[in-house]
């Protein structure tokens, strides 16, 4: 009987014992995921993201995933709270670059390197130069925008002309279009970030993009002598007529309507501006297309660089459970859910790998195949830069656009804005 006793007792705690086990292992992973995209019908890129987010819960019923939207410039100021104050989400939206160094720097960001691997799992790899600070990856690119030279495709074959390859020959298509009665390139000056859009080429074929990163740095300087090319660049361009001529009063707005108006022929700028020039009328989506920027004789830009964005998400250094976080982002991340993004909301995927459909736009295509090849991507300068150095320069893009400062004195009062704090 004692031993019957003994025997049943052991036999109920062993029970217990594996009912405890199988209860510990089965609670719920909790992430907390910040985000500036709103999940409603008003934004597709946010109910995608939901979307994908509960299709991995489903496929993971060990992972719970809080979802949290913040609009964009609260959220800035909501993110830098909670990161500082050691309450910050476990995974969140990011810019990049500066934005996100600010954290990198500290240490308060996962290392997401060794996770990433040799195959960046299938993205591409020029897009993660915006998430890495000293050779180390920390965060994943989702929503890559970049910079071209859009150009009227009935203007250039009306005059006879191709797009250059050099800039040299982007001079010369300038000339034969100011000759032809037609403004070579549409700027809104009185918005200077329209001239720094077409300013930042310049300097990374002149310069390079590692000479920008070791600028920012502070271990080059930007009145170094690639810098005051770029701005004599700019600068020839003023002098020779090919901006409009109103151009310090003229909008951004302004600019698209020269485009759109066949007064204007090219217009560096993000990839945007092909959605606001065939929005308004639904109409001529063939009537444009860009190209790549020239390659600067002499120069030690790579043809292959680009200047955009790759905006995408981090992972928390102080996050529990890493490894549940960094299984969200890869899934999140595949050629699948990345297309499914692109067909119900056109968001750019920084797939390394063709994703479009046969009925997608040739242009959109092309973009695609741009950020699939690209050997680096250096983040908009007024994004990257601390907001005194962007405020100098800024001013010092209108100033030579005004004539009023020359390409030496706009690069050395930019590097002199670097003490201010």
């Amino acid at each position: 009987m004692k031993r019957s006793t003994w025997f049943f007792g052991v036999l109920l705690l062993t029970v217990l014992m594996i009912g405890l086990s199988i209860a510990g292992a089965a609670a719920p992973v909790k992430l907390t995921f910040w985000s500036i995209q709103r999940p409603n019908e008003t934004d597709a890129v946010g109910m995608c993201l939901v979307n994908q987010i509960r299709a991995f819960e489903k496929a993971n019923p060990n992972i719970k995933v809080e979802y949290n939207y913040t609009d964009n410039e609260a959220y800035k100021t909501k993110l830098q709270v909670a990161m500082l104050g050691g309450a910050g989400p476990d995974i969140f939206f990011n810019w990049g670059g500066e934005t996100q160094a600010i954290y990198s720097r500290e240490g308060m960001l996962y290392d997401l390197t060794k996770a990433v691997g040799n195959n960046y799992w299938g993205l591409s790899k020029g897009l993660f130069s915006n998430h890495t600070l000293n050779g180390k990856i920390y965060g994943i690119p989702f929503f890559p925008t970049i910079n071209t030279v859009w150009y009227n495709k009935q203007i250039f074959a009306k005059y006879g002309l191709t797009t250059p390859k050099t800039w040299s020959e982007l001079l010369t298509v300038c000339e034969k279009l100011k000759k032809e009665g037609v403004i070579p390139f549409s700027v809104g000056g009185k918005d200077s970030w329209t001239i720094l859009h077409a300013f930042m080429y310049m300097a990374d074929r002149s310069a390079g993009a590692k000479l920008y990163q070791d600028a920012k740095a502070g271990k080059a300087r930007f009145d170094n002598p690639a810098f005051v090319k770029a701005f004599g660049m700019l600068d020839t361009l003023v002098k020779k007529g090919y901006y409009p001529p109103d151009v310090l009063n003229l909008t951004w707005g302004d600019s698209i309507q020269l485009m759109m108006q066949d007064k204007a022929a090219m217009m560096a700028m993000g990839n945007w501006l092909y959605t606001a020039l065939t929005d308004e009328n639904r109409v001529d989506f063939d009537k444009w297309d860009f190209f790549t920027y020239p390659l600067v004789e002499g120069g030690k830009g790579d043809p292959k660089s680009i200047m955009g964005a790759a905006d995408g998400y981090c992972i928390n250094k102080s996050c529990k459970n890493p490894e549940a976080a960094t299984k969200l982002l890869k899934f999140m991340s595949n050629k699948e859910n990345a297309a499914e993004r692109f067909e119900k909301s056109s968001s750019l995927a920084a797939l390394a790998s063709p994703y479009m459909d046969d009925d997608t736009l040739p242009q959109m295509k092309k973009i695609a195949d741009v950020l699939a090849n690209a050997s680096s991507l250096t983040l908009w300068w007024d994004q990257d830069l601390p907001a005194p150095m962007t405020q100098r320069l800024l001013q010092g893009l209108q100033e030579i656009l005004a004539g009023a400062k020359t390409p030496e004195q706009v690069a050395t009062a930019m590097e002199k804005a670097r003490s201010i704090k």
